[in-house]
């Protein structure tokens, strides 16, 4: 299923059916031209024709057995032409291939296929302390950041998924199925963060009910406290924590805090919020 996805969205179908017609064209030719050539000339005997047709065809050429006939040179000629056909359209497709490949990274396009990674959504002032924190506990794991623009970090670590966290399709794209760990932080790209998180959790609720989720919020006056614990009773694998809770410490003491849970969280099916 993944593989015909891959080869659809990229048409490589399409190439590799033009490939083995070429492929199929070069090896008539090159049986015309044993045919026209084994009578007269005794280099072209069958298993040497084969060699000759491999040497053409992968454009080596080793020029050890060659047609001596008008015609054998008439239809040698047309094995040659396709085989650089065939070679110049399959080195231009695996180019293109990655250079889109490559560009999809950079942008946060590309599907994940990693499995036991860790998930930090959204682009917040406190994604590039919680990837620090992240990357201590989990030196092994892949990290990815999703949201909406690309975040800068210095971390070489840290890949970038380019979405939109409440569209099931994206959060689908980014593997969050397979996550160790997925963190929700307050976004500074909408106008009320922390129900932007709660979408985003209720979505991840859709996908599977089993993703361990830390779900960080800035609503200091506790407005959301009555959705949030309705929230809270229908999964254990998730755990809330407000921002003051953790920046009224220290900042020892705040990463602490924060370990703490998130070992708690991924170790555990208990909920410590």
């Amino acid at each position: 299923m993944i593989i015909d996805n891959f080869m659809n969205k990229y048409n490589i179908k399409r190439y590799i059916l033009i490939l083995i017609t070429i492929f199929l064209l070069s090896f008539i030719f090159s049986i015309l031209t044993f045919l026209a050539e084994h009578k007269i000339n005794p280099n072209f005997s069958i298993d040497n024709v084969v060699w000759w047709w491999l040497g053409t065809i992968s454009t080596v050429g080793y020029g050890d057995i060659v047609p001596v006939t008008p015609l054998g040179k008439f239809f040698a000629s047309f094995v040659i032409l396709s085989s650089i056909i065939f070679i110049a359209i399959g080195v231009m497709q695996i180019n293109n291939l990655f250079i889109v490949l490559t560009h999809k990274n950079e942008l946060g396009l590309v599907k994940v296929f990693h499995k036991e990674h860790i998930l930090i959504i959204n682009n917040s002032y406190l994604t590039n302390y919680f990837i620090d924190i992240v990357a201590e506990l989990f030196p092994y794991n892949k990290i990815y950041v999703f949201a909406m623009n690309k975040t800068s970090t210095a971390n070489k670590r840290i890949e970038y998924i380019q979405g939109n966290p409440i569209i099931i399709e994206d959060l689908e794209r980014a593997n969050i199925i397979d996550t160790s760990l997925c963190i929700i932080l307050p976004s500074n790209e909408v106008r009320i963060p922390d129900l932007y998180s709660i979408l985003i959790l209720s979505q991840i609720e859709r996908i599977s009910r089993d993703i361990k989720t830390l779900i960080v919020l800035n609503d200091r006056n506790r407005q959301l406290l009555d959705t949030l614990n309705n929230i809270k009773k229908l999964n254990i694998n998730h755990v809330i924590i407000y921002e003051d809770e953790i920046y009224n410490k220290n900042i020892s003491k705040q990463k602490t805090i924060i370990k703490n849970v998130i070992a708690d969280l991924t170790s555990t099916n208990k909920n410590i919020s």
